[in-house]
């Protein structure tokens, strides 16, 4: 992958900042591409235990935002008099951008 710029670099971490977090350029390259693809056994271990420790949350997360979306919508269809159909897709569209951003 090439090297990134000064300005990718700034426009990364500016982008970052309005999201809130921080960005954190990749370390710079080795020059030998055959030291790049060397094996390292021990990181490879520790990341894959955490991505999947991190997959598995994550699935989760979603799990309970599914839940509370599917309960959002059947409070919102039997609440029949007091909301009509505007107000109730109104709510809808509300319900799932929430459990969309999880």
């Amino acid at each position: 992958m090439a090297k990134k710029s000064a300005a990718q670099i700034r426009r990364m971490e500016q982008r970052a900042s309005e999201r809130g977090t921080t960005y954190e350029a990749p370390p710079a390259s080795a020059s030998d591409p055959a030291s790049a693809l060397a094996p390292t056994t021990n990181k490879n271990e520790e990341s894959n235990s955490s991505k999947k420790d991190s997959d598995s949350s994550k699935v989760n997360a979603k799990y309970q935002a599914a839940l509370k979306l599917k309960q959002a919508i059947d409070a919102i269809e039997t609440n029949t008099a007091n909301l009509n159909s505007k107000d109730k897709r109104s709510a809808k569209r509300k319900a799932e951008a929430i459990a969309l951003e999880i």
